[in-house]
């Protein structure tokens, strides 16, 4: 090749002499350097060296003062002549030789036009991409524009030769200069890469769809399966902001079979990687986790994971299409499952999976942050786990201690085989705000099994306006047995959480159940005992006349027909209910369970909300101590401007000087009907008659309510 000409990379043999070599140390300079041609990526692209008006002319050197010192070593290329220009790192603009000192055109001493400091330096080893030494150490740079590209270390992409070697070399290079973006055009690359600190991974996209015109880049398994992206850094060297953006990532599942599947995760982000990003990045198809992250302060916004965790058959530990640990993580909008839905006809991981272990988001996260999540067609949707320990999560997992303080907003977990949320092992302090859990227990054998939220061993958390809902369509054939869950509740391990205006629909037994092993499932026999729990919202209940208060802070009555209630079961102390009858036929009855302020039965009215306290087996109606009559009131004439006042009316407690509220149930025909206390414990009505013409008022009932000065 002659000097200050052009070729590809592909047809220049001997500069793959010294790849990865380091060529010495000094730096490079480059007298007159012809500007760079821009190139495509693919192919190799072009690369220059010198110019044809200054012959080979490359050399390391020093400058101090007007004094250019050109080393012995490396051996110079090209003659060194007074009126050249000379350029490099430190050097100013403008410098170029105006007289020689000592040497014979290489090595040697020259004058300069300009004073400066210019020191020698470390030469850039070959990286075998942009910065090709050859067999005589001169130096080749890549002419590119735009970002590195992995294409430039000779990576292939045509969905079959191995690219791992080029794409971590690429990596490699970034990491030593100290970071950068290294792009991936679009093809489909099969690889295992290592990634470092401060390396980003771009994409050109990711598709759903099986269409060849649409540009994506694509990361594939190799046929010898292990992670596609894993971090290179172990403790106590840490991977500093990792960053992977806008791809595909493709696993070789052996799909819904349960077996067969090739070994590996899609992204495996360890125990010492802190503040990295997965960004719009589609992962599918593997024999183990899809995605999987530790460490800290991980952003993980718009990805999607699916078919993964293939090797489920025979279990012996949870595993998540998504398994996020560590702490501070922040992750929205991540949809994740291991499988395509089955239907209720299948025995797809109720069997073969024992103990639901095929989960679609597994989290043991501390103080981490889940906005519009989803876990689906799985086992269980999520599993918030507490103390992950060798003997649930085998030898490869991290000890991250507990799961806690952990925010879940708007998040989902659906149509899975059993339950849609699992909390377990003593994850706290957790919080779900507005969260759901719908059309599960598709793969469940009957109705009655497994739960919509289901809290185990102890845990505890915050539940806000959280729902279980089902369509009963074919995906959740099945009803679960309780819409929420807490079990024991006899052991020191007590579920204590709060529960602030959630719902349960389309269960089959209760909203809220208990598991104890010494009483069994029976809320009757052992009442949860609520903490700081209020404002739970259960089932609308028809024709109940002993509707259940465990753990109910809003009491919605629903009744279609006329429905006396007797009693509020499953009362604690100290416990307040809001009675809510959203239809209005309802009456609760005064009895040796339920005490009312007036003495009297309460005949609701249509969203009329009473106030009950519980203590020592009664509930008290609380608030306004009020007094009631109720009494027949027969057809009277009233004459235009005159009144007509009630018999006695007898009210125990009325003394003069109360307030008197009074009512009566026909038409009073634009009369005025008023009250007041005649004497201790005796009331009167008073109908006048300001209409200018008399009135003939019908029989009916009047209603007398005493309020206390």
């Amino acid at each position: 090749m002659t000097v200050g000409t052009s070729a590809s990379i592909d047809t220049i043999g001997a500069l793959r002499t010294y790849n990865g070599a380091a060529p010495g140390t000094g730096q490079v300079y480059v007298f007159d350097v012809q500007g760079y041609n821009t190139a495509a990526d693919g192919g190799g692209g072009a690369f220059s060296y010198g110019s044809a008006a200054t012959a080979d002319a490359l050399f390391t050197g020093s400058v101090s003062g007007t004094t250019l010192t050109v080393a012995a070593t490396p051996p110079v290329n090209g003659t060194v002549r007074v009126g050249q220009a000379v350029s490099g790192p430190g050097v100013l603009a403008g410098t170029y030789i105006v007289s020689q000192i000592s040497g014979t055109g290489g090595a040697g001493t020259y004058k300069v036009n300009i004073s400066q400091t210019a020191a020698l330096q470390a030469m850039t080893p070959d990286n075998g991409g942009t910065i090709i030494v050859d067999a005589n150490l001169r130096r080749w740079y890549r002419d590119f524009s735009g970002l590195p590209s992995v294409k430039h270390f000779g990576a292939v992409g045509n969905g079959v030769s191995d690219d791992s070697v080029a794409i971590n070399s690429a990596i490699t290079y970034l990491n030593l200069a100290g970071g950068g973006t290294l792009w991936l055009p679009p093809s489909t690359y099969v690889c295992n890469i290592k990634l470092k600190s401060r390396v980003k991974l771009q994409g050109a996209g990711r598709s759903y769809r099986a269409d060849a015109t649409y540009i994506t880049t694509t990361l594939f398994q190799p046929v010898s399966g292990g992670h596609v992206i894993e971090l290179f850094d172990t403790y106590p060297v840490r991977t500093i902001e990792p960053q992977i953006c806008d791809m595909n990532i493709l696993g070789r599942g052996g799909g819904s079979t349960g077996s067969g599947a090739v070994s590996g995760r899609g992204v495996s982000f360890g125990a010492a990687q802190f503040m990295g990003a997965i960004e719009r990045v589609a992962i599918s198809n593997f024999g183990d986790e899809g995605l999987y992250v530790g460490g800290t302060a991980i952003r993980c916004v718009d990805c999607l994971v699916t078919n993964c965790v293939q090797n489920w058959a025979g279990l012996t530990r949870y595993k998540g299409a998504s398994f996020i640990a560590g702490s501070d993580h922040k992750i929205d909008y991540l949809e994740s499952q291991t499988s395509t839905f089955q239907g209720a006809t299948s025995s797809f991981n109720t069997v073969t999976s024992p103990d639901r272990r095929a989960v679609g988001i597994l989290a043991s996260v501390t103080a981490g942050f889940f906005r519009d999540c989803v876990g689906e067609l799985s086992d269980t949707g999520w599993l918030i786990y507490g103390s992950i320990g060798v003997g649930a999560f085998g030898t490869d997992e991290f000890a991250y201690g507990v799961s806690e303080g952990t925010q879940f907003i708007g998040c989902r977990g659906d149509r899975n085989a059993s339950s849609g949320w699992r909390f377990v092992n003593g994850a706290r302090q957790y919080r779900l705000s507005e969260c759901l859990s719908l059309n599960n227990c598709g793969g469940a054998s009957a109705d009655g099994e497994y739960d919509g939220f289901e809290e185990e061993s102890g845990c505890f958390g915050f539940f806000s306006s959280c729902m279980y809902d089902s369509d009963l369509s074919a995906y959740n054939p099945k009803k679960p047995k309780y819409g929420f869950s807490c079990w024991p509740v006899s052991s020191p391990a007590v579920s204590k959480s709060e529960y602030s205006f959630c719902v349960s629909r389309n269960h089959s037994t209760a909203w809220f159940g208990t598991y104890d092993s010494t009483y069994g499932d029976n809320m009757a026999l052992y009442p949860v005992v609520p903490s700081i729990s209020k404002n739970f919202i259960p089932d609308t209940v028809d024709g109940n006349a002993t509707p259940d208060a465990n753990r109910v802070g809003v009491l919605r009555l629903g009744n279609t027909s006329a429905t006396t209630v007797t009693n509020f079961v499953n009362g604690v102390n100290g416990q307040d209910i809001d009675v809510i009858d959203v239809l209005g036929h309802t009456t609760i009855a005064k009895g040796s369970n339920i005490s009312t302020l007036s003495g009297q039965n309460i005949r609701m009215r249509s969203n009329e909300i009473r106030r009950f306290k519980f203590y020592r087996g009664v509930w008290y109606e609380v608030g306004e101590r009020s007094y009631y009559a109720a009494v027949p009131n027969s057809s009277v004439v009233i004459p235009s401007g005159a009144s007509v006042s009630s018999s006695d009316i007898t009210i125990s407690g009325a003394v003069p000087g109360d307030w008197v509220d009074a009512a009566c149930d026909v038409d009073l025909q634009g009369c005025l009907l008023t009250g007041y206390v005649k004497g201790a414990n005796t009331v009167k009505a008073v109908f006048a008659n300001l209409t200018g013409s008399g009135v003939t008022l019908a029989s009916g009932n009047l209603y007398i309510k005493i309020r206390p000065h």
